[in-house]
């Protein structure tokens, strides 16, 4: 199978020997085009570490079948949008509609690490800065990138954040919950009740409490 990727080879750093190693190189797909931006998740079977990547691979340089079949399922299996938005960004890198649509593909494939690449270009961008309800939205979504890796700091420090930049945004209920979860991942138990207690108390009827509500039990 034939796969191309656009970045550059990517080194599996890890902390020991048996977590590191490289992937690099070309694939293509049947018709000989590239797929851009394509992130693939890596599995030691020994240790089962993991690890993301952007990378290039040719068949030469593809591993084990057990570790490529992680590699396959990693993969949209329409790539159509992604090489859309890639051209346009190849041509502005500072579109704001393209880093949007591509963050948000990438999260949707599941993609979260590469998600996030796209989405804090665009919040850097000056015309995003001054829109603040596009800003806090994207915010959002990078915070809720972050508690899908797993990665409760960095989930807290965004959603933190977000509330106190906008503390009466109509995006404060997700907020809210969202903080409650990065805490409850980095066992900080009274704050994440805290929070989803106040998701209660101030947006009762919404998808968000009804969430908090069913979280609450496990802390």
């Amino acid at each position: 199978m034939q796969i191309a990727f656009v970045c550059l080879p990517f080194s599996l750093f890890a902390q020991s020997a048996a977590n590191s190693g490289q992937i690099a190189g070309e694939v293509l797909d049947p018709s000989g085009a590239s797929i851009p931006g394509v992130e693939v998740s890596v599995r030691n079977i020994d240790t089962n570490y993991r690890r993301a990547a952007n990378i290039r691979m040719t068949q030469g340089d593809m591993p084990s079948a057990r570790c490529r079949s992680e590699l396959i399922r990693a993969l949209p299996a329409d790539v159509s949008d992604f090489n859309r938005w890639d051209r346009v960004l190849q041509k502005d890198s500072g579109n704001v509609d393209a880093l949007e649509n591509m963050a948000s593909r990438l999260r949707a494939a599941g993609l979260y690490q590469s998600s996030n690449e796209f989405y804090e270009k665009a919040v850097k961008l000056d015309s995003v800065k001054k829109n603040s309800a596009l800003r806090q939205a994207l915010l959002g979504e990078m915070g809720l990138n972050f508690l899908d890796l797993r990665d409760g700091k960095k989930a807290a420090s965004i959603f933190e954040r977000c509330i106190k930049e906008s503390p009466n945004t109509r995006e404060r209920p997700i907020f809210l919950l969202g903080l409650g979860r990065a805490y409850a991942l980095i066992k900080k138990k009274d704050d994440a009740r805290k929070m989803l207690n106040a998701v209660i108390s101030e947006f009762p009827n919404s998808q968000s409490a009804e969430e908090a509500r069913k979280l609450l039990p496990e802390l």
